[in-house]
């Protein structure tokens, strides 16, 4: 019976961890996609990559591109990815950034993080609920 509490415990903190995980993930992807201030990067370096899907299949390759750009005197980087071979060392990109904290960039238009976002919820959100579901489970087991 101890055992069970205890294993109910442990199952509803990591849910309620996990939960606030969520909402942290959150608020870092708000800062990054409002931005607030725009200016212009220049790509410092670009390399091909490969994607391969689970089973091996080769999907396609995209190019990563770094960027680099400077807000009051002072150097901040970046990077995004793009279909292959559309950036090179030296293009320019309009990128929206924090003003409060512009190491949170990104190029104007990518809706990767609200796609990293979407996954974190979801993976997130099926692991609270499954632990938060065990706990209630347990206690109500213990009586």
């Amino acid at each position: 019976m101890k055992l069970d509490r205890i294993k109910a415990f442990v199952s509803l903190a990591v849910g309620v961890a996990t939960i606030v995980f969520l909402v942290f993930q959150t608020f870092k992807a708000i800062q990054v996609m409002r931005g607030g201030a725009t200016t212009t990067a220049h790509v410092i370096s670009t390399f091909d990559d490969d994607r391969e899907s689970d089973d091996g299949r080769r999907v396609g390759v995209v190019t990563i591109a770094w960027y680099e750009f400077s807000v009051n005197g002072r150097q901040f980087h970046g990077r995004t990815e793009v279909s292959q071979g559309s950036l090179s060392e030296g293009d320019h990109l309009t990128i929206s950034y924090n003003p409060k904290d512009p190491e949170k960039n990104r190029v104007r238009g990518d809706r990767k993080v609200l796609g990293d976002l979407f996954l974190i919820y979801l993976i997130g959100g099926i692991v609270a609920y499954l632990l938060i579901k065990d706990a209630t489970r347990r206690k109500q087991q213990s009586g």
